[in-house]
Order: C-alpha cells, then sequence, then structure tokens
C-alpha cells in the first residue's frame, strides 16, 4: 500500500538487520508513491552501537570481490595493534579475509583453556 508517507530505515552494516531511523519522509506533491518503510542508509543497530561505543571493533567476512561470508567477530579497539598491522578504524568495523577469521579462531580467548571446547 503507497503512501505520501513513510518512515526512514537504516541497515546496519555488521547484522543486516533494519531499523527505524525516526526520520518521517514526505512527498512533497502529497502523491501515494512510498511505502510504508524505506531503506534510506546504512548504520549501526543499537547493538551494534552500543558495542562500536564500548570499544569494540567489528570484523567482517568478506571475499577478494568484498562479498560477505558470514562470520563477524568483535574485538576491542585496545587489542587491535596487538593483532594488526594497521592502523585501528575509526568507523568501528571492517571488513577482513577469510584468513583473517581462521587466524582470530586459533587464538586463545582470555579464561579459555587451549583445545578445549563448550558445547551447546
Amino acid at each position: 500500500m503507497k503512501s505520501h508517507v513513510s518512515m526512514a530505515q537504516h541497515q546496519c552494516p555488521i547484522c543486516g538487520v533494519m531499523h527505524d531511523t525516526g526520520e518521517i519522509l514526505l512527498n512533497k506533491n502529497l502523491r501515494q508513491t512510498l511505502d510504508p518503510k524505506t531503506t534510506t542508509g546504512m548504520s549501526f543497530c543499537p547493538q551494534h552501537a552500543k558495542m562500536r561505543d564500548e570499544g569494540y571493533i567489528a570484523l567482517i567476512e568478506c571475499d577478494p570481490n568484498g562479498v560477505r561470508l558470514g562470520r563477524v567477530a568483535h574485538i576491542r579497539a585496545t587489542v587491535w595493534p596487538n593483532i594488526f598491522d594497521a592502523p585501528v578504524p575509526t568507523g568501528g568495523a571492517a571488513f577482513v579475509m577469510a584468513e583473517v577469521m581462521d587466524m582470530l579462531e586459533k587464538i586463545p580467548v582470555e579464561g579459555e583453556v587451549p583445545g578445549t571446547e563448550t558445547k551447546n
């Protein structure tokens, strides 16, 4: 159903979830051309914005063509220089190759005993 007003939404670049921005779009000519919700851009969802604000960097796995592969990891910005030989991303996220995600999976997490697995 088309209308002359629409709620603006953004898509989270980390998880892909759509979330409202609080903006209302209006067709100036009052024509029934707008869908109930319109995607107008990308921004972190509330959960990932909170993680960014707490000092985490999201690592998003992608292939050499930039196609997302699915895995996402979060590391503290203070740890970044210990792992990577590149400046800390200022936007709160970085796209990384599958090999980087494989390397990160091999790093023990604080309090974790290497060689043990937790089963759900």
